[in-house]
């Protein structure tokens, strides 16, 4: 149902639900729209394997173009449980159409699951989890409709998103389907919503066919509709669809001029929901006024010849990601003075790696591989390489200032002379200009957060 359409999955404790005997096996097919553009199908199965066991598979695949380039993916996810829902197997691949590949098995260990994320055959990080407390959001639809759907029906879990164990708590909701939602050919139709945050996934059910025939994300104007394998295959075998992701999902500001590139300070007045779950407050980019659906930030230029000469405090390095190729390349670059490590180490990956946008989910290693990425491959690598030298560093998220529009970006923080220094490798800005606005923190795995607020935010620039 709803949750299908999450591209990265998770795991939690939800309340007790009835066992699975009800479970009728399916196989279901979605025609993707971005808009009014169609850009892949999802394919969903319901079966038992030869041991009795519940199976479920999706199949989400996306064809569109980002900033002018095509970009192809397809990500796959098998659940196997008991009957009474209770997690054996898991997995899940993410496909780019590169030669890296994003994996995440999961598997029953005597009274265990445990969850292992890999990258190109290379284990990122693992984690293991009681089975009393795990369950997926796949087999939380089907414990939905294990149950009689009636309106007021309520259900709430707090999961965890296994790449990178993160806590989520997603509530499902059935209530009745508004009229402009109830096509004539049917009657009894309820509408149910996945809320994550600010997030919203909401599908369609006729009660005579427990699979939904429509999945909206109204966030992002994202709808799956029911239809059948040709059509799917159709899309498949469609040349990449017209719309770009990039500007689709771009925020067109009001009030004054472009920010400035590298003097003074800028105001702005972030407007929408899902504000509250952002990282806006940094060093150099303050929170002047807040309420519920509306931020004031003011972002500064650091000083950064105050810095240069300014030992750096202590402060935790990101050691996971440090492996011997990225050892051997921030090795060149290691005995400098942060700033200038840093950049150093832009001049080389601008040299070697070259920029084209990708739907990786990155690893440094991963683009030492490809040698090609976007702002995402830009930001892993910059970390990985920041790290090795022994430079404590964050992946920040949100979006920056081009061709009078804010777009979806990543860049780096540098915790330089006490202070958390942006760094943009990929622009080649060391430190980073005053057209960037933070939203997150963290790696591509918790870019996902700003998926409820990028197409319904709103940015006026004060000055």
């Amino acid at each position: 149902m709803a949750l299908l359409c999450l591209l990265l999955t998770a795991c939690g404790k939800p309340e007790p639900a009835p066992p699975a005997a009800g479970i009728r096996e399916s196989e279901t097919w979605y025609v993707a729209w971005l808009g009014s553009e169609k850009i892949g199908y999802l394919r969903k199965t319901v079966s038992r394997t030869p041991e009795g066991r519940l199976r479920l598979y999706s199949e989400n695949y996306v064809s569109a173009r980002t900033l002018q380039h095509p970009v192809r993916m397809k990500a796959i996810e098998i659940v196997e449980a008991t009957p009474d829902f209770q997690p054996y197997r898991y997995f899940q691949k993410i496909e780019t159409g590169l030669d890296a590949v994003y994996q995440v098995k999961g598997w029953l260990e005597g009274d265990q699951f445990k969850i292992e994320v890999a990258s190109s055959g290379n284990i990122i990080k693992t984690k293991s989890f009681a089975t009393a407390d795990l369950t997926f959001p796949q087999l939380a639809d089907q414990k939905i409709l294990s149950e009689d759907l009636s309106p007021g029906l309520r259900r709430t879990f707090q999961v965890v998103n296994p790449v990178d164990f993160l806590p989520i708590r997603i509530t499902l909701a059935v209530d009745r389907a508004p009229p402009d939602k109830i096509p004539a050919d049917r009657s009894n139709v309820l509408r149910v919503t996945a809320a994550l945050g600010a997030i919203e996934i909401v599908s369609y059910v006729d009660t005579s066919d427990p699979e939904p025939f429509l999945i909206e994300w109204p966030q992002m104007e994202l709808k799956y509709i029911r239809g059948d394998k040709e059509a799917a295959e159709r899309v498949a075998s469609a040349a990449p669809a017209d719309i770009d992701l990039a500007y689709f999902a771009a925020v067109v500001p009001t009030g004054g001029s472009a920010p400035p590139e590298s003097s003074g300070r800028v105001r702005v007045v972030l407007r929408g929901p899902g504000l509250g779950d952002l990282n806006l407050s940094g060093d150099f980019q303050k929170v002047i006024d807040k309420s519920e659906e509306q931020v004031t930030l003011e972002i500064g230029w650091p000083d950064i010849l105050a810095l240069a000469d300014r030992p750096s405090a202590a402060s935790p390095v990101d050691s996971s990601v440090v492996t011997p190729a990225i050892r051997k390349i921030a090795g060149l670059f290691r005995e400098r003075p942060p700033l200038e490590f840093s950049r150093g180490a832009i001049r080389w990956m601008r040299a070697h790696i070259r920029q084209v946008p990708t739907s990786l989910v990155p690893s440094a290693d991963d683009v030492l591989e490809i040698r090609q990425g976007d702002c995402n491959e830009f930001s892993a690598l910059f970390h990985a390489l920041a790290s090795a030298a022994g430079l404590p560093s964050k992946i920040v998220s949100g979006v920056v200032y081009m061709d009078g529009k804010y777009f979806y970006h990543s860049w780096n923080e540098l915790f330089v002379g006490g202070h958390w220094v942006p760094v943009d490798p990929i622009l080649n800005e060391v430190p980073a200009s005053l057209k960037h606005i933070k939203l997150i923190e963290g790696d591509y795995s918790a870019s996902w957060r700003l998926a409820a607020c990028l197409r319904t935010l709103r940015i006026d620039i004060l000055n």
